[in-house]
């Protein structure tokens, strides 16, 4: 029986691990996909329409329990959406041909249907192993995508007139362990006198911009005001002669903090003992993100300005999302960072909008490699995406 790899560096995964090489292919195709990274849409669609690629644990209504005992993969294709399931009995691919554009209104509304999207699904049945079921008149259903869950129904399945499911995503960032193209080929197989299928392309003339691509469902970064009313002359000078601490505040400024708050420590002690802070500089990216846990609430954050902008010893606003950690709900602010100017290690700053007027936090960077923070660039991301779920945690 074939086993994971385990990490490369430690307790976590990289991009370069072994593992992580049957996700690139989706992550690739999602990046590049016009569609879904449309720079007409909002954050807020972008995230929605992201957050459908991944693999889901599903149950059926038709078994006792209702176990997530099956699974179903879901990819995008320009504006189209492949399904990959696994029932145990029956197996094989479904085909939504035109996704959602968009988050729809009713997402907000707890009372109201979320809108269905019609498929047509091709598959077998270990009952009938030398059938093929591929009738898109009878091999149809209906699917809604919610924030993490996905529900509907199949027909056409000789066990059940219509067999109902509902899945959850995997717990952790959208993953999909196989590519788009390998989707296709799985259907066309199914398809014996008809044209194959192929990747759907974008109409004429729309492109992805290459930064999107690598962005794709993260907010833009702001321009160093700062930066662009620098006077020439001996400014410049004095500016470049800076140039390598700032250089090194990039690098050290990736990596693990051992922080502390007082504020927490006073008013839940309790909590105190959990405050951790990890931050990753994207110089590629020109973004800097991060991942905090404050006791009362966890989350991710992203800076205002971007890598190139850093300063020493000058306050960087930064943007959070993040959910308390007793109810789950979703918790948005601000907040505020500096490195020290006499020593590059050392962090302070607050959080807005997280307890009281303000969460206040200091510590220091871990004594480790310089540009490293234990996680990949992707995990940062991800999980910036999924935090950005409108949706109580703890709901199902």
């Amino acid at each position: 029986m074939a086993t994971t790899p385990p990490p490369q560096n430690g307790r976590y995964y990289t991009q370069s691990d072994p593992a992580m090489e049957k996700y690139q292919a989706a992550w690739a195709s999602l990046r590049s996909n016009s569609y879904v990274n449309n720079p007409s849409l909002s954050e807020d669609d972008r995230i929605y329409l992201h957050g459908i690629q991944g693999t889901y644990k599903v149950k059926l209504a038709s078994r006792t329990g209702w176990v997530h005992g099956f699974q179903m993969m879901l990819i995008w294709d320009y504006d189209r959406i492949w399904g990959a399931f696994d029932l145990g009995t029956f197996k094989g691919i479904l085909m939504v041909d035109h996704g959602p554009q968009r988050e729809p209104p009713e997402f907000w509304d707890d009372e109201a249907e979320l809108p269905s999207f019609d498929f047509t699904w091709r598959g077998t049945c270990t009952q009938m192993p030398d059938a093929v079921f591929n009738n898109p008149l009878i091999t149809k259903g209906k699917i809604t995508f919610g924030s993490r869950n996905i529900s509907g129904h199949f027909e056409g399945m000789a066990t059940d007139a219509t067999c109902k499911f509902e899945g959850e995503a995997q717990f952790g960032p959208r993953r999909v362990g196989r590519s788009l193209q390998s989707f296709i080929d799985e259907w066309n197989e199914y398809e014996f006198f008809g044209e194959d299928e192929t990747i759907r392309q974008p109409p004429a003339g729309e492109t992805v911009d290459s930064t999107a691509d690598a962005q794709a469902g993260t907010p833009s970064v702001k321009e160093d005001e700062d930066s662009s009313t620098e006077s020439e002359g001996s400014e410049d000078t004095a500016e470049e002669s800076d140039l390598f601490d700032d250089e090194q505040l990039r690098l050290y400024l990736t990596g693990v903090f051992d922080i502390s708050s007082e504020d927490i420590k006073a008013e839940l002690p309790d909590k105190a003992q959990h405050v951790a802070l990890r931050m990753h500089a994207d110089l590629e990216g020109n973004q800097v993100w991060g991942w905090f846990d404050m006791g009362i609430c966890e989350g991710y954050l992203l800076l205002d300005v971007p890598a190139d902008g850093l300063r020493k010893g000058r306050p960087l606003q930064f943007t959070y999302r993040g959910r308390e950690a007793e109810t789950g709900m979703t918790v948005r602010g601000t907040g505020e960072l500096e490195v020290e100017s006499t020593n590059a290690w050392r962090v302070k700053g607050f959080f807005r909008g997280m307890y009281g007027d303000a969460v206040r936090f200091s510590g220091k960077r871990k004594l480790m490699p310089s540009g490293i923070s234990g996680r990949d660039l992707w995990w940062y991301q991800d999980g910036w995406a999924d935090y950005g779920e409108h949706l109580n945690r703890w709901r199902r």
